[in-house]
């Protein structure tokens, strides 16, 4: 409850305010989410090519800048979804066990965020690890295997 400024004391938001706030958040975590796959693809896709055009110091500013991303993704993720699930304890807690519509209720059900950062961890680490691999073959690859490989290029 928060106050109310004109009388001091609290003020009863009621049902509707907080249904209003968790679909704003569940809006946000879908465009969260959206943005993530566009970035997770890109820098799979980056790792996977950009060992031919810049080597082992672009591949690991491409790590570097996906590790940076994905961290701040992931807070972000995690504070929308906390507040879907405060959002859903406080319309659990203004419902009581007063009848309410199927889709109400389950808007007051749990919120469940550690599915969803786990599968974002896991898909971070796929996209580490395709740069770890291209980081290691660019390092194996002999300097002049690069200079040749250039060189192809180029004709």
């Amino acid at each position: 409850m928060a106050s109310d400024p004109g009388k001091g004391g609290p003020v009863d938001f009621g049902v509707k305010p907080l249904v209003d706030l968790y679909l704003h958040q569940s809006n946000a975590v879908d465009q969260l989410w959206t943005t993530y796959v566009i970035a997770t693809f890109a820098g799979g896709t980056f790792a996977l090519t950009a060992a031919e055009n810049g080597g082992v110091a672009v591949l690991l500013a491409g790590a570097i800048g996906f590790s940076a991303f994905t961290l701040g993704h992931g807070a972000l993720v995690w504070r929308t979804l906390t507040r879907m699930k405060l959002a859903g304890k406080d319309i659990a807690a203004r419902l009581g066990s007063e009848p309410a519509p199927a889709s109400l209720r389950h808007v007051a059900g749990p919120v469940n965020r550690w599915i969803g950062m786990t599968i974002h961890v896991v898909i971070d680490l796929c996209v580490l690890a395709a740069f770890a691999v291209e980081i290691a073959a660019a390092r194996a690859k002999p300097p002049a295997a690069e200079a040749l490989s250039a060189l192809a290029s180029l004709v």
